[in-house]
C-alpha cells in the first residue's frame, strides 16, 4: 500500500501504477516488471542496513582456514609456515601471521554504532521472518526442494541468533547430507522426498515428520479404543493398515463431496488486515526515520545476533566431525 499509495486495500493506486498496457505484455516481460516491484519492495521495506549475509566475511575466513589446514605437517603435528618456522598450536601461527604476513583475521565483538529507526528496523526483520516463513511453509505444501534447502540455510542462521543449538545441528546436517555426505543419487532423492502426499492433489503435501507425528497419533487413538483387548498382533495390525485406511477414508469422503461432523465456518481475517494496516500506516512503520525513538529503540535483528566468527568456528567443527565419522 505504502509502495503504490494506496490508502485502503481495494483503492486503485495512486503512484507506481502498472503500466496501461499490461495485459497485451508476454509473460516474460511481465515477470520482469514484477521482479523489479519485488526487488524495491525488498530494498526499501525489508532490507535494513548491510549483514554479514552480504559481505565476503564467511568466505574470507573460510579460505584463511583452509590454508593454515594446508600448512597443518600431520606426521610432525606442527604448522609450517612458508617462512620455514613451526609452531604447534594453531593460535600461535595466527599470531605469527598476524605480525610477519599481515593476515587479518576477524575478531568477535566488533560492532559498530549509528544512528538508526529502531521502528523501522523491527518493521523489516518482522517482513523478512514472515516471508521466510511464508515461503517455507509454501514449499512443503508443494514439495519443493529447491526453497526447502534455500530456505534452511536462513533457518540455521536463525537458530544460531537463538541458540537453539539442536534445530541449529539439525538443520547443518540436513544441508550437509544433500551437499557432501551422500552421493549424487542419493542426495537428489533425500531432496526431492522431504514431504508426503496422503491424499493426492497440487499444494497437500506435509513434511514427512509431521506424516510420522500423524500416524503415531492414529495408531495410538485405535489403541485405546481396543482397551484391555490390545495385544502384540493387534497393535501390528492397526501399525501397518493405519495409514491406509485413513487414506481411503479420506479418499471417499472427497469423492463422494460429504463430510462427518458440523464445524464452524472459516473466519475472515480480511477485515483484521486493513484495520492493522491502517494503524501501521498512521504509525508510519514503512517509513525509515533515522534518530526515531520508540518502544522499538534497542531491537537487534536476528541475523545482526548471528556472529561470523563464532558461527564459522561452530561449521568448521561439524566439518571436522563429519569427516571423522565418515571414515
Amino acid at each position: 500500500m505504502d509502495y503504490f499509495g494506496m490508502e485502503k486495500l481495494e483503492s486503485d493506486p495512486r503512484q507506481n501504477k502498472p503500466p496501461p498496457l499490461l495485459s497485451t505484455w508476454s509473460n516474460e516481460d511481465k515477470l520482469r516488471w514484477l521482479q523489479s516491484i519485488g526487488r524495491h519492495i525488498l530494498e526499501v521495506y525489508i532490507k535494513k542496513g548491510t549483514s554479514f549475509l552480504e559481505t565476503n566475511e564467511m568466505e574470507e575466513m573460510d579460505n584463511q582456514s583452509s590454508q593454515m589446514q594446508a600448512c597443518y605437517n600431520a606426521a610432525e603435528k606442527v604448522y609450517m609456515c612458508e617462512c620455514s618456522k613451526s609452531y604447534k598450536t594453531l593460535g600461535h601461527f595466527k599470531r605469527h601471521l598476524q605480525s610477519i604476513h599481515n593476515w587479518t583475521f576477524s575478531q568477535e565483538g566488533e560492532t559498530t554504532t549509528c544512528t538508526k529507526d529502531g521502528v523501522a528496523e523491527a518493521r523489516a526483520s518482522f517482513m523478512k521472518c514472515s516471508l521466510i516463513l511464508r515461503d517455507t511453509y509454501d514449499a512443503y505444501q508443494m514439495a519443493d526442494g529447491n526453497r526447502i534447502f534455500r530456505n534452511a540455510k536462513f533457518e540455521m542462521l536463525l537458530a544460531d541468533a537463538f541458540h537453539h543449538t539442536k534445530y541449529r545441528l539439525w538443520l547443518w546436517r540436513f544441508l550437509a547430507y544433500e551437499n557432501a555426505l551422500l552421493s549424487p543419487r542419493q542426495a537428489f532423492e533425500y531432496k526431492w522426498n522431504c514431504c508426503s502426499n496422503t491424499n493426492g492433489g497440487i499444494g497437500r503435501n506435509v513434511p514427512n515428520d509431521l506424516l510420522v507425528e500423524m500416524n503415531v497419533n492414529a495408531i495410538k487413538q485405535k489403541l485405546r479404543s481396543q482397551g484391555a483387548n490390545v495385544t502384540y498382533n493387534s497393535a501390528r495390525v492397526i501399525a501397518v493398515s493405519s495409514q491406509v485406511q485413513d487414506d481411503i477414508k479420506q479418499n471417499i469422503i472427497r469423492q463422494c463431496g460429504s463430510h462427518f461432523g458440523s464445524a464452524r465456518p472459516p473466519v475472515s481475517k480480511v477485515m483484521d488486515i486493513a484495520l492493522i494496516i491502517q494503524e501501521a500506516e498512521k504509525g508510519q512503520l514503512m517509513k525509515t526515520i533515522l534518530g526515531r525513538e520508540g518502544v522499538f529503540a534497542n531491537f537487534v535483528d536476528p541475523f545482526q545476533r548471528v556472529v561470523p566468527t563464532a558461527f564459522h568456528k561452530w561449521i568448521s567443527a561439524q566439518k571436522q566431525r563429519a569427516k571423522f565419522e565418515l571414515i
